[in-house]
């Protein structure tokens, strides 16, 4: 983690600390946290000891059943399978102590059976998410250096995919009992084999000391690693959560039996340690849930009478907030932990409603913990805090720039110690040196605190990763962006009673929900208008004012900016917010209004909506000036994605069903590259896009790898840094068959250096504005003109002007360049001005750009009329700037015209006249500008000069100042 990080977060958790330490401050001891909860007695168990040794007590009790087809296990039935599967892996397929078995299953009664199974066999298990990618699977399964496979059909696909690249032929054995594919063995035919030799079993030789499992962890950074978990460690574990002050639930008696929904997967070391493993010890009967459905889950707390369950946030929140939810389906519900992340007290308390009765505690844990560390007593009502630390483990607090242990109410870093964490990451001494100290603590890459009542709460989170948000299921198929973008739109028209032609402001980074969001909007009869979330208050207040905002879409990241430009508007506009913590006062959780399945969706049917209606109004400079709102019919949006589909254009193949093309989302969605090429255009031949909220190059490089992403669409500054930084490797680019960059021109020379890297990628360039819906020229599929950005869409014509006279040019001349199509913006938004100025009278748009064509039609941009800087791609107008440079007590004059910056492609720089009699900092100055807009808009280089050139007019000329100074 780079110490810039780390002293920012520590400086602004320094502010936020609320009490004042006067005590505790000689001994280090004395500022670790330890338990409130008795210290565990020393084990040498195995796990399958451990966790039949109650088997007498309740062998005839069911302890899995499948919620929707009924068919289960009693706990004798799944022991005895247990024994026949483990020794049939002895004999039949000759595994031997610490083989490794991958299981790629959802939650089935199977499951405990089949881990079970492999751990009388001596071997070791390893949980996998089976809706991996084929990718995912051989990268996962070369780690553990695997010798079989336990999965099923559903994941069969890619397990053979991947298989066949490693060229490997492990043994895979699935659960499903009908017609098998050839070479597979059914695991039925192991696990109910009564004459196998378990004989055999008594040469399997294990103790504590001894690999269990290894599940997968990304740590606090970096690529998913394999956990090395010991049956001492799962045992102390587990231990340590059935001491009687932390588990709530009822042993199984002759007459009573505790019913559990097993709905967190057994695949996450929160299902399988917490969930199954744990409660085979006290008799519970497990409802296996395969997949998260709403009405599978309500209908199995009312049906089985469900008494107590370990959730996640997402489900408390479902149960809290959702109106289809009702007292009736909680109340047979005694107790809830709620794990994996912290939930706001908000939501804990909105649940508490629907059932007082309700003994609710947060748990925290991570996998290399074994899925748990601390947890509330089980009468413990402090909804903020995620308990205390386990029996015979310790937490301390450490400072992230000292590394000092902290004291109660102090931030910092979660370091936790204990017999139940992890031996290390399976042969990766790097990450092992990184994520623990030399004394033995393991670095959470949490921050958090501690009362004085030894309370747990956490505060943030220092580790680059969000948690598992590609791989845990923060995705949406194509059928649950549909149908949640067709609630949300039912939402916007009964709740917010907005009507056709509302414009409604998407204030977002990439996310997995931006196009739903932006579906939903379309399918209520509004308009959608993309914002950057970076935005400023200042910026803000302007573009919600110019488009009549009558709603917004953002998140917690940029709501106090825009609750500060509503307050200067004076405006009370309904904030709809992604984000599923404890959200400001007054805003709309988006959950609420997407997965309402109570929604009135028959309002939708007063949706009148032609081609000729207005779609989006993205923001554009055009070639001078202030931003403006850019009216975008849908009718020219669907022209331009018609005209991208076109077979000699799209490389990018159509989704089958044994193939899904996956793409790098990285265009930022809010600018009309990422939106209408990527996002929209793509939906269309149903890519898989994975999303990526900013620009980060080990996450961007991640995704490429780990996805073997197909195609991608970039900018410059993209296709520089894969070409020419030295941390970037044939490796990294080996999936990509194809690259289009467009947003603003590259060198050919920066094309070849890519190529360089890998020579089977088809790159092309393409040319568009905001204006033309994104798009307008691009190359061939099959091109290799690199130099040139291709030819014009379908229906669209380029005329090259001569700057002076206005006449149209032939191939080889240059000139300004103008368009003409269906794709064309129907104008700028209420500015009558400005229209007049950008079409001519026979409706050519005037791009600003010049160029020239040569005799076999490659379009070629040879230089900028527009005064418009291009950084990152996107639009800087020198104007914007030069207003607010102006505004400085002690500037004259000034103008910005944009530098060359090999990171950006151009720069703001500010030409200055001071006043009179005044000299001004540079530092000052760009202070002054800096702090009041976003990022790429900030300027780089201040210089002081005597005069600005103009014209008579009073018009700046940049030209003769770029030529005089730069």
């Amino acid at each position: 983690m780079a110490s810039t990080l780390r002293r920012a977060l520590s400086q602004a958790i320094k502010k936020r600390n609320v009490y004042k330490i006067s005590f505790l401050q000689n001994s280090t001891d004395s500022k670790i946290l330890t338990s409130v909860f008795k210290d565990l007695e020393d084990s040498n168990h195995t796990v399958n000891e451990f966790v039949w040794q109650n088997l007498d007590r309740w062998p005839d009790k069911t302890f899995t059943v499948c919620a929707t087809t009924g068919h289960g296990y009693t706990y004798a039935q799944t022991h005895r399978m247990s024994i026949n599967f483990a020794a049939s892996l002895r004999t039949k397929l000759k595994l031997r102590n610490d083989d490794t078995v991958a299981i790629i299953l959802p939650n089935v009664p199977e499951y405990p059976c089949i881990s079970l199974g492999i751990l009388e066999a001596g071997c070791i298990i390893s949980m996998m998410n089976p809706a991996y990618s084929a990718h995912d699977l051989q990268r996962h399964l070369e780690m553990i250096k695997c010798k079989a496979i336990v999965s099923s059909k559903l994941s069969y696909p890619n397990i053979a995919e991947a298989l066949n690249s490693m060229q490997k032929k492990l043994p895979v054995i699935l659960i499903d009992n009908d017609e098998l594919p050839e070479t597979t063995i059914r695991f039925s035919e192991f696990a109910n084999d009564l004459n196998v030799d378990v004989d055999c079993l008594k040469a399997v030789k294990r103790s504590a000391k001894d690999v269990a499992i290894m599940p997968f962890s990304s740590g606090t950074t970096g690529f998913p690693k394999a956990v090395v978990c010991t049956h001492k460690s799962v045992v102390d574990f587990n231990k340590a959560v059935l001491d009687p002050n932390v588990i709530s639930v009822e042993e199984a008696t002759a007459n009573y039996q505790s019913v559990m929904p097993g709905v967190l997967p057994f695949f996450h070391i929160f299902g399988f340690n917490v969930l199954m493993m744990n409660l085979m010890c006290v008799g519970v009967k497990l409802v296996t849930i395969s997949q998260f459905k709403p009405e599978v889950f309500l209908e199995t707390l009312v049906r089985h009478r469900t008494q107590h369950m370990y959730a996640v946030p997402p489900m408390i929140i479902f149960l809290a907030k959702h109106p289809a939810v009702t007292s009736a389906h909680l109340q047979s519900l005694k107790g809830i932990v709620c794990g994996a992340a912290s939930l706001a007290k908000s939501d804990a308390e909105a649940l508490l409603k629907k059932n007082r009765n309700i003994k609710f505690r947060q748990g925290y844990g991570l996998t290399e913990t074994n899925g748990g560390i601390a947890i509330g007593r089980n009468d413990d009502t402090n909804y903020d805090a995620v308990g205390h630390v386990f029996g015979n483990c310790q937490i301390k607090i450490s400072d992230l720039e000292t590394q000092e242990a902290l004291g109660p109410g102090q931030e910092g870093e979660i370091l936790v110690r204990g017999p139940l964490l992890m031996s290390g990451y399976y042969e990766n001494e790097e990450a092992n040196k990184e994520v623990f100290t030399s004394d033995g603590w393991l670095k959470t890459g949490d921050i958090g605190k501690y009362d004085e009542n030894k309370y747990l709460y956490i505060t943030d989170r220092l580790k680059e990763l969000i948690k598992e948000c590609a791989t845990t299921g923060h995705r949406y198929t194509y059928a649950q962006t549909h149908r949640m973008s067709i609630n949300f739109a039912a939402s916007l028209r009964t709740k917010l009673k907005l009507r056709n032609d509302d414009t409604v402001a998407i204030i977002l980074p990439n996310v997995p929900e931006y196009p739903c969001i932006s579906l939903g909007i379309l399918e209520a009869g509004c308009i959608i208008s993309m914002m950057n979330p970076a935005y400023s208050t200042h910026d803000l207040q302007r573009y919600l004012e110019m488009i009549k905002c009558k709603a917004i879409v953002s998140s917690k990241l940029s709501y106090p900016n825009i609750a500060e430009a509503l307050n200067s508007m004076q405006k009370k506009l309904p904030v709809i917010l992604i984000d599923n913590d404890e959200l400001p006062e007054t805003t709309i959780r988006f959950s609420e209004f997407a997965n309402d399945l109570n929604v009135d969706v028959d309002c939708l049917k007063a949706v009148k909506r032609s081609a000729k209606d207005v779609a989006l109004m993205p923001f554009s400079s055009g070639t001078t000036g202030f931003p403006k709102a850019v009216v975008c019919t849908h009718k020219s949006v669907v022209d331009l994605n018609k005209a991208i589909l076109d077979p000699n254009v799209i490389y990018v193949e159509e989704a089958t069903a044994n193939y899904q093309s996956v793409m790098p989302g990285v265009l930022p969605f809010f600018h009309i590259f990422g939106f209408n090429l990527l996002m929209m255009s793509l939906m269309c031949v149903g890519v898989k896009l994975v999303t990526i909220s900013q620009f980060k190059p080990e996450v961007f490089l991640e995704t490429l790898v780990r996805h073997r992403t197909q195609h991608m669409y970039a900018v410059p500054p993209m296709i520089m840094f894969l070409a020419k930084h030295p941390a970037v490797t044939p490796a990294h680019l080996q999936s990509l068959k194809s690259v289009v960059c467009g947003a603003a021109s590259l060198a050919k020379s920066d094309v070849e250096a890519l190529l360089k890297k890998n020579r089977n990628i088809r790159f092309r360039q393409g040319y568009g504005l905001t204006e033309t819906n994104g798009g307008l020229v691009i190359g061939r599929n099959d091109d290799t003109n690199y130099a040139s950005v291709g030819h014009p869409v379908g229906s669209c014509q380029i005329k090259i002007s001569d700057l002076k006279t206005q006449e149209a040019l032939g191939p080889g001349q240059e000139g300004e360049i103008l368009v003409r199509g269906p794709v064309l913006m129907s104008g700028y938004y209420e500015n009558e001005e400005a229209n007049k100025e950008v079409f001519t009278s026979d409706g050519w748009l005037k791009t600003g750009d010049v160029g020239k064509y040569d005799e076999n039609k490659y379009l070629y941009i040879t230089d900028r009329l527009k005064e418009l800087i291009k950084v990152k791609g996107f639009q800087v107008a020198p104007a914007e700037l030069e207003t607010i440079v102006r505004t400085h007590p002690k500037v004259l004059d000034c103008a910005i015209v944009g530098i060359k910056d090999p990171i950006s492609g151009e720069a703001p720089k500010a030409f200055v006249v001071p006043q009179a009699k005044q000299t001004i900092d540079s530092k000052e100055l760009l202070e002054y500008v800096n702090t009041q807009v976003v990022a790429f808009k900030k300027i780089k280089e201040v210089q002081f000069v005597t005069e600005i050139p103009k014209n008579p007019a009073g018009k700046v000329l940049r030209r003769v100042i770029k030529e005089k100074y730069c």
